[in-house]
């Protein structure tokens, strides 16, 4: 059994009730019939899953919850000859967004909660990575939310609080790698504070000054889709 580093003992067992608790289970095909298939690429997979959540020593079967299982399977050599040196050393994408979600929270940024992880394999060998999230309920992502939202000041305030959290990071020494509007999450009604803005998709994020250059200019790419003008601040 390959296993996954759990981090909640009750989301664990809804998993195990499920039968799947166990990395290998969680790669097969046969998840695609558990839950509804978000995304599908040649390697990786993102399926949300609504399992029972059940408070031990109560009765009932419990209330439904949503849980984002994002999965990669990579076979052996199944990466393009320009990827090998990053798969040697750094492992699956899926694999370092983990960790990503780990440094994340460490840093007081807002995260989908990282419910368990797990990674088996070294390149070139056959790789296999599992995250499993809680999804944010509240939330939409950056882009969806400003097609949708009508009202331009909100608009304008809720996007400038992702680029100023973009700063924030980088004035610390880090760097996103992935600064694009779907890799941000805000509240559904908008927001005025940087702490109420949550990342998603980072699997570069750390310590990479020549990273900074990269995020800016994807945040500048999508201020232009969005917005006329020049965004505040730049």
């Amino acid at each position: 059994m390959a296993r996954l580093f759990w981090q909640n003992e009750i989301f664990e067992a809804a998993f195990r009730e499920a039968g799947l608790d166990d990395l290998d289970e969680l790669c097969d095909e046969a998840l695609r019939l558990s839950g509804d298939v978000l995304t599908a690429t040649r390697t990786r997979r993102l399926v949300r899953l609504h399992l029972p959540y059940k408070v031990p020593g109560t009765d009932g079967k419990g209330q439904p919850m949503s849980f984002y299982v994002k999965t990669q399977v990579v076979p052996s050599f199944g990466v393009p000859p320009k990827k090998w040196l990053s798969y040697f050393f750094k492992g699956t994408p899926v694999g370092r967004e983990g960790r990503s979600l780990r440094r994340l929270a460490d840093l007081n940024v807002k995260t989908p909660l990282l419910v368990a992880a797990g990674a088996r394999g070294h390149f070139p060998g056959k790789l296999k990575a599992v995250i499993i999230t809680r999804g944010l309920d509240t939330h939409m992502d950056l882009e969806a939310y400003l097609q949708q939202e009508t009202d331009e000041d909100k608009r304008r305030v809720t996007a400038e609080c992702a680029h100023l959290l973009v700063k924030a990071l980088h004035k610390r020494g880090f760097a996103l790698g992935g600064a694009r509007y779907s890799n941000f999450l805000v509240p559904k009604a908008g927001t005025k504070s940087i702490f109420e803005v949550a990342l998603i998709d980072q699997p570069d994020f750390g310590r990479a000054p020549h990273r900074r250059a990269r995020d800016l200019r994807l945040m500048s790419l999508d201020h232009g889709r969005f917005f006329s003008g020049p965004q505040a601040g730049s």
